[in-house]
């Protein structure tokens, strides 16, 4: 008689799609909801669903345990549901609502390990499956804590990020669209509940319902990975914006930098170089020494040019470029004896070249005077000396001077703006800050009050007795083992680790770098990799098994 009556349920489906749960209930949500749009899948065609509770479509109910699969159809906003042997075709969206229930209720899809609570829409755009969850907010923050915030945090720290993303979202929620925010970090990472991480839960239910408010508005609370010791402002990382922004204001920041944990690069450049000390850097300094030193009468090539050494390295003013302050060998332009006077003051006299000449003939004099110029940190001088962190060409540099070299570095992992999740870190580990007083640092002249928020809970309990009855359990996908590496000894290899994407996600290896290119292997989270060499937004790199390209920006370095 079950069998009889899910087919039967399973028919009605065909002749009815649901868009909306039934309006017995709708009516009492409200605006404690927020819609998702799942961008994490696509694009992709067909979506395999594992009901992990009570849900219905339509007039069918879901025995727990089983897997529907939903692919886009070949006409316009076609889907087709498969279900135990039987194929359904709908002209447009179908929901999975959830039920109310006991234990675990969601969705794991595309046989993931996550689980999505909540009710999903599934709709066909222009072939491909678009996914939209509608779930409530505190729930919302269950699948976005961890994957914003290390649950190796302190709590406090933790209940900072879940008053900022809890605030964050409520102030993009859109009626004039279909949804709220997306899954990735265009907004905030939403990737399901991964597990049932006890400190996590404390962090969001610690905190239910309490936003951050500045002039009695709910306020929209940027946070950064780590701003590298200076909080920037809204308005100089994407100008002018509409409402306020007060309430984040450019500040120092010794918490973040303070921090052995925020993302810092460092390159080491001599004082006295060689032809393999940073040869990208030689050839820009070249470049630009050899336009500066031919009005003395020098030829103006780069190759016409040596660096002897650098005595000074400087930030300029606006910190967008370097000084460089060097002592160079150059080589003269051919000239009559009165131009030739002009330059030789600056010259060390010498009754023949410093240097052997070179096969074409060419003599190097030694300039007496040193020779100033200027480079750009971005980016050039970014790539130059592969100091990138986000990509995003916004890192703080600094530069000091040692015995034999001077020590650049790069900080800031984000755009900087409003809450470090690296500064907050050390404010609860070291200081001991509650989270009220790092969200007060961080945001200025705020309040902290709980929103009027009204509990939605899922559709009432569904009748069928087999929904007490588990299905087959879900088969989890196992992790990838992740590939080798060793370094060659006596390399100038470096190593990345993949830490840009989902732990349940992964990045792409291709041929050469081009998103177009094609695709040699899936690295996941976690693989380590060494880095043969780099240049715009690329790093070539291998494993002891394969060896391509990957985009900079999901990679961080590892100190050797």
């Amino acid at each position: 008689m079950k069998t009889v009556r899910l087919i039967s349920c399973l028919a009605a489906l065909a002749l009815c799609v649901c868009l909306l749960p039934s309006p017995t209930w709708a009516a009492e949500r409200q605006n404690d909801l927020i819609r998702v749009l799942l961008t994490r899948f696509n694009p992709v065609n067909e979506l395999s669903v594992n009901i992990s509770g009570s849900y219905t479509c339509g007039e069918a109910h879901f025995q727990r345990g089983v897997t529907v699969r939903i692919t886009a159809g070949s006409k316009k906003d076609q889907l087709i549901l498969r279900y135990q042997g039987i194929v359904l075709t709908f002209p447009g969206p179908i929901t999975f609502t959830r039920h109310q229930t006991k234990g675990e209720n969601g969705l794991r899809l595309q046989d993931g390990l996550n689980l999505y609570t909540g009710d999903l829409t599934v709709s066909n755009d222009r072939g491909q499956l678009r996914l939209i969850l509608t779930l409530p907010i505190e729930e919302y923050l269950l699948g976005v804590l961890p994957w914003e915030m290390s649950s190796g945090f302190p709590l406090e720290a933790l209940k900072a990020q879940a008053v900022a993303a809890r605030t964050y979202a409520l102030t993009r929620r859109n009626p004039a669209r279909d949804y709220d925010v997306v899954d990735n970090t265009n907004d905030q990472v939403y990737a399901g509940i991964s597990d049932d991480a006890a400190i996590i839960r404390q962090a969001v239910t610690g905190t239910a319902g309490i936003c951050v408010y500045y002039q009695d508005q709910l306020v929209t609370c940027y946070y950064t990975a780590s701003n590298g010791g200076q909080v920037e402002t809204i308005e100089n990382v994407w100008g002018k914006t509409k409402g306020q922004t007060g309430y984040i204001q450019a500040k120092a920041d010794p918490y973040d930098l303070r921090n052995d944990e925020s993302v810092v690069r460092q390159a080491v450049i001599p004082a006295s170089l060689t032809e393999k000390d940073w040869p990208a850097l030689q050839k820009l300094l070249r470049e630009s020494a050899a336009q500066a030193v031919k009005a003395m009468g020098y030829t103006g090539a780069p190759e016409d040019v040596l660096i002897r050494g650098i005595t000074d390295v400087s930030l300029s003013e606006r910190k967008q470029a370097l000084t460089f302050t060097l002592s160079l060998d150059a080589v003269r332009a051919e000239s009559g004896d009165e131009e030739e006077a002009s330059f030789l003051s600056n010259e060390t006299p010498l009754p023949v070249p410093d240097t052997t000449p070179d096969p074409d003939g060419r003599r190097f004099y030694s300039l007496s005077n040193p020779v100033t110029v200027e480079l750009p940190i971005f980016p050039a001088l970014e790539t130059a000396l592969q100091l990138s962190i986000n990509g995003a060409n916004n890192e703080l540099w600094t530069v000091r001077a040692e015995k034999d070299s001077f020590v650049i570095e790069a900080r800031r992992f984000g755009h900087g703006v409003g809450m470090s999740q690296r500064g907050a870190q050390r404010m609860a580990a070291v200081y001991g800050w509650n989270y009220r007083q790092i969200l007060h640092f961080y945001y200025s002249g705020v309040t902290l009050r709980r929103a009027p928020l009204t509990a939605v809970t899922p559709a009432p309990p569904e009748d069928y007795d087999f929904d007490a009855t588990p299905g087959p359990p879900p088969t989890a996908t196992p992790r990838p083992t992740l590939m080798p590496v060793t370094l060659k000894e006596g390399s100038a290899e470096t190593l990345v680790i993949v830490d840009g994407v989902a732990q349940d996600s992964s990045l792409n290896l291709r041929a050469s770098p081009d998103t177009a290119s094609d695709i040699l292997a899936r690295l996941y989270y976690g693989q380590r990799l060494a880095v043969l060499d780099a240049a715009e937004g690329w790093l070539h790199v291998r494993t002891d098994a394969i060896e391509g390209y990957v985009m900079e920006k999901f990679v961080s370095p590892i100190e050797k």
